[in-house]
């Protein structure tokens, strides 16, 4: 049977959106859609948030003003490694070559 995926929330911007599709489309294989939900939600809103601090850097262009950047730039890599979306992250799930056109995806 088919795991279907959740409704996006409501607050989620285009690129949020966008990884939202993504992240049910073709990481379903190792994210389920009850337990991993937090996670991809928080993922969704980096990916949001992240071009709204490098707008808010290169419109003051002080050094103060790249630091909330950096943290978030961190924030979602770390994010996405989390819920298996690099090398790194798959292979700490165990899923490290499960993606679309790899061998273990089924292609």
């Amino acid at each position: 049977m088919a795991r279907q995926p959740p409704d996006p929330p409501a607050e989620l911007g285009v690129e949020g959106r966008r990884l939202w599709d993504r992240c049910w489309d073709a990481a379903i294989t190792w994210l389920l859609p009850v337990p991993d939900v937090d996670a991809v939600v928080q993922v969704c809103n980096l990916v949001d948030d992240v071009p709204q601090a490098r707008r808010w850097y290169r419109e003051n262009g002080s050094t103060e003003d790249l630091h909330p950047l950096i943290a978030a730039l961190k924030m979602l890599h770390s994010a996405l490694s989390g819920i298996g979306f690099d090398p790194a992250g798959r292979a700490k799930l165990g899923v490290a070559g499960a993606w679309p056109g790899t061998a273990r995806y089924g292609a």
